[in-house]
């Protein structure tokens, strides 16, 4: 399987780091509709299960959690609209702010 190669084990890095993101964005309680949108969908309980079998032991590197999550068609474009989703607010959070993002982000 092509994913438990170098590239991806790569993108399954990007992906349970892109779950810590979704962690600090529902603590801090940030809204931004587009994000809450691409939370809703089925994706972001898959990925928190992805960050789970990469971040922590699993006797299978090729758990069915990680599976379910790379076998869904439509995974890839989603982890990829969510993360240029995050780097839309936080860019246009840090020019509106002129750099300061501080402790108060919502």
């Amino acid at each position: 399987m092509w994913f438990a190669e170098d590239a991806g084990m790569f993108l399954t890095r990007w992906y349970s780091a892109l779950f810590v993101v979704v962690e600090g964005w529902k603590r801090l309680r940030c809204e931004d509709a587009t994000i809450k949108d691409l939370l809703k969908s089925k994706n972001a309980r898959r990925l928190r299960k992805v960050r789970n079998c990469i971040c922590h032991y699993q006797p299978d590197y090729l758990d069915d959690h990680l599976l379910s999550f790379i076998e869904t068609p439509e995974s890839a474009a989603w982890a990829q609209a969510l993360t240029d989703a995050f780097g839309e607010y936080f860019l246009n959070r840090d020019n509106a702010d002129e750099g300061e993002l501080g402790e108060t982000l919502p």
